[in-house]
């Protein structure tokens, strides 16, 4: 029975899903506003998918409960939920136009074209896809391949809408172009978008909320300025972003919200962001690069003297790496305040604010995400 006191358009309830051996989703929790573009973010085989399927309707969970608009679905077939799925190879079918493929899913309905013709011209104006209406798929690219899938998606009228990294074949720039054209069409029709990717940049630059998955488990939910920001876990530090690591020991813990970290004979001042930590516990040091200082003008806390081992330009700004003892640090330096003069070799002082470092437990380095 519907809950018509519910604010949550969808609703996950300590959902699992396992394939013979492999923990697929695990008690996953999710709670998703009406209008919401909330992204299930993860690296490969993290599960995000298999999530957005059982929203669907196309898995059933092992465990746990789907709800959408506040009514029990765990048990109602796909094609009675009033979701629609775009996935990332578009699925349109090649002898059909592209009015044809929009029209498709009323056509299943028995809706007629004559009834039907406002709603597709209506779904097609909003997708920029005015006048290709005779056109084939051999005959549009890549992007408006995409357009046609979400248009056909669309033009249903569905409360929630589910994307399975529909971008993901896209190049790059074309990419970057088809996230602004999603976000205007979920912002204007305010309907729920369900987004799937494994694309960092892609969930923070559109998502309202996202929920951060590895290997079956949400390891944060939150906005995009929280995620990036203030990371619940090891796991979320090191896959959003770039993020310097160093290990060290818990030296004293002068306050609540204060954590005092010694890194190669070091001290180093923390933020305790509310990690179970204890004197002489080992534990990770994250630092974005961005907060990092070389040769700092004002007076920081944190202060180590390195020596410069790489400089890499990366057009808007310099990624300057300083080594101390056995430890590296990136920083992020503007390219038009880096000094130049500097070489690799030459001795410098890096430094940063307390409040820009966070501390982890040294338990959760085996979850971290790992480049060599």
């Amino acid at each position: 029975m519907k809950d018509k006191e519910s604010k949550w358009q969808v609703e996950l309830v300590e959902v699992t899903k396992i394939y013979k051996d492999t923990i697929a989703v695990n008690n996953c929790n999710i709670k998703i506003k009406a209008g919401e573009f909330f992204s299930l973010l993860g690296p490969s085989g993290c599960g995000k998918t298999t999530t957005l399927r059982i929203i669907a309707g196309l898995e059933e969970p092992d465990e746990g409960k789907v709800f959408l608009e506040g009514g029990d679905v765990t048990n109602v077939p796909a094609h009675r939920r009033n979701v629609n799925t775009v996935f990332q190879d578009y699925a349109i079918f090649p002898h059909m136009s592209v009015y044809d493929n929009v029209y498709f899913p009323l056509k299943m309905r028995k809706i007629s074209k004559k009834e039907a013709d406002p709603r597709i011209k209506k779904v097609l104006k909003l997708v920029n896809l005015e006048g290709f209406e005779k056109r084939y798929s051999s005959q549009v690219s890549g992007g408006q391949r995409q357009r046609v899938a979400s248009a056909r998606a669309l033009v249903n009228e569905p409360r929630v809408l589910l994307l399975d990294e529909p971008l993901g074949a896209l190049d790059f720039k074309l990419r970057v172009s088809m996230q602004k054209v999603l976000k205007d069409i979920q912002r204007n029709l305010n309907i729920t978008f369900i987004y799937v990717t494994h694309d960092q940049t892609e969930a923070i630059t559109m998502s309202d909320r996202i929920a951060v998955m590895s290997q079956g488990l949400i390891h944060q939910i939150g906005t995009p300025d929280e995620i990036y920001n203030n990371p619940a876990t090891a796991f979320v530090a090191s896959f959003i972003g770039e993020m310097n690591f160093l290990e060290g020991l818990v030296a004293s813990i002068p306050s609540s919200d204060t954590v005092e970290v010694s890194v190669s004979n070091k001290n180093i001042l923390c933020k305790n962001n509310d990690q179970k930590i204890s004197l002489n516990d080992g534990v990770l040091v994250s630092i974005r690069p961005e907060k990092v200082h070389v040769n700092p003008l004002q007076s920081l806390k944190n202060v180590i003297e390195a020596e410069i081992s790489r400089i890499v330009f990366k057009g808007n700004n310099f990624e300057v790496t300083a080594k101390f003892d056995k430890c590296e640090v990136r920083s992020l330096v503007d390219y038009k305040v880096w000094d130049k003069s500097q070489k690799v070799g030459n001795r410098v002082k890096i430094g940063w604010n307390p409040e820009d470092v966070q501390v982890f437990p040294i338990s959760m380095k085996k979850d971290m995400i790992q480049y060599e």
